[in-house]
C-alpha cells in the first residue's frame, strides 16, 4: 500500500458490506529496480533507501530528502514531471553527474530502463530514440545504480581527494561513452518463468 489509495478502496467495499482482504506483497519500489538490475542497496554503496512521491494530494511535488551518498532514492509517481523534480533535486544538492534511472513498467516483460545522470535523464528521456513514456514509471537515484555494472567499482564516502573526478569517470564507465542507454525488456534470466 506504498502510496496506494487503498485505504479508500477498503472503505467503500466495507461500506458496501464486502470485507475485503488485503494480501501483502512485495512493493514495486523494490521489485522494480532489482528486476533492472539496480540493487536498491549494496555494501560499499548504498546502505539505505529513501521512498518518496513527486505528486502528493492535490498535484504538489512530493518532499525530496537531501541527498546523502550512501543513500539510493526511489521517486514513484514522478516521471510526468522529470524536469521539476531533476530541478528540485540539484537545487538540493545532488550532484549532477549522479546516476539516474527511469524504471518503466518494471517486472513486466515489456519494461524498459532509460539511465543516464540527474542532469542529462530529462534530455534522454526526450530523445526520439526512446519515444513515448511507458506508465508506470518510478525513478532510481544514487550509486546503487552501478551496483551490478561489471567493470565499476565500489564506491565509499571516505575517498578523499579527487572523488568527483574518479565518481564522473563511473559514471562515464556505466553509461559506456554516451550520455544515456536504454534497455528494453527483463534479463534473459527470467524467461520461461
Amino acid at each position: 500500500m506504498l502510496y496506494a489509495r487503498s485505504s479508500t478502496e477498503i472503505e467503500y467495499f466495507t461500506d458496501n458490506h464486502f470485507p475485503p482482504v488485503v494480501i501483502p506483497g512485495l512493493s514495486s519500489a523494490l521489485a522494480a529496480p532489482l528486476a533492472a538490475g539496480i540493487p536498491v542497496t549494496a555494501r560499499g554503496v548504498a546502505d539505505s533507501i529513501s521512498i518518496c512521491t513527486g505528486v502528493t494530494k492535490g498535484g504538489k511535488t512530493g518532499r525530496i530528502p537531501p541527498y546523502e551518498r550512501a543513500t539510493t532514492l526511489l521517486i514513484l509517481m514522478g516521471v510526468a514531471r522529470l524536469q521539476e523534480m531533476m530541478d528540485v533535486v540539484m537545487q538540493i544538492g545532488y550532484p549532477e553527474y549522479l546516476p539516474a534511472c527511469i524504471i518503466e513498467r518494471g517486472t513486466m516483460p515489456d519494461q524498459r530502463v532509460i539511465s543516464s545522470t540527474v542532469k542529462g535523464i530529462v534530455d534522454a528521456m526526450s530523445d526520439p530514440r526512446v519515444g513515448a513514456q511507458r506508465p508506470p514509471g518510478m525513478m532510481v537515484m544514487g550509486w546503487a545504480c552501478l551496483g551490478v555494472a561489471k567493470g565499476v567499482e565500489g564506491v565509499s564516502e571516505d575517498e578523499g581527494q579527487g572523488l568527483m573526478e574518479r565518481d564522473r569517470e563511473r559514471v562515464r564507465k556505466w553509461l559506456k561513452g554516451e550520455s544515456f542507454r536504454i534497455k528494453e525488456g527483463l534479463d534473459d534470466t527470467w524467461e520461461g518463468l
